[in-house]
């Protein structure tokens, strides 16, 4: 005989009396329903788990109503004079004060822009030395040259070609 499982008892659980007097005859609850009726070993199961149950309830219903009795009841704030010793005044004051000064003291500090008027500063530019001129030769000459050094021994296998050994003598040093 097959028992229900875990699912069958949780839709069992889950349904109200009503639903299950209601379900349809051949609807998995109405079987699930009948077997536990007959079954008595799912019958204590589904009763052991309905107490379980009841009890978390219980459980959770003494603990919430313990919590509520710690709680002092909400009452509304005794409306009292104007304080300035109050943290809240304070606060607000400050942020009110703060809130005047500090445009103030940025439009104070900071100058307007220049004007058109203003002489501009000239900017010299220097002239390239004589290293930088020598280094931008070489780059050129590199760059204009049709074969790069590397493979210029084998343009010249005979090895007559001097420029090419210059060239990679330049390169090391």
């Amino acid at each position: 005989m097959n028992h229900l499982t875990e699912e069958q008892f949780a839709e069992l659980l889950a349904a109200s009396p009503r639903e299950l007097r209601e379900a349809p005859a051949g609807s998995e609850l109405a079987s699930a329903g009948a077997h536990a009726a007959n079954c008595p070993e799912c019958t204590a199961e589904l009763s052991q788990l309905r107490d379980s149950l009841a009890l978390f309830r219980e459980a959770g219903t003494a603990y919430a109503d313990a919590h509520i009795r710690r709680v002092p009841a909400w009452q509304p704030p005794v409306r009292r004079g104007f304080s300035l010793q109050s943290p809240y005044w304070l606060a607000a004051s400050a942020a009110a004060i703060l809130a005047a000064f500090v445009p103030l003291q940025m439009a104070l500090r900071h100058p307007e822009p220049p004007t058109a008027e203003q002489p501009m500063q000239v900017v010299h530019q220097h002239t390239a030395s004589e290293e930088d001129q020598a280094l931008l030769d070489d780059v050129n000459r590199e760059l204009s040259e049709s074969v790069p050094s590397p493979l210029a021994a084998l343009v010249d296998p005979a090895g007559t070609s001097t420029e090419a050994s210059q060239n990679a003598k330049q390169r090391t040093n």
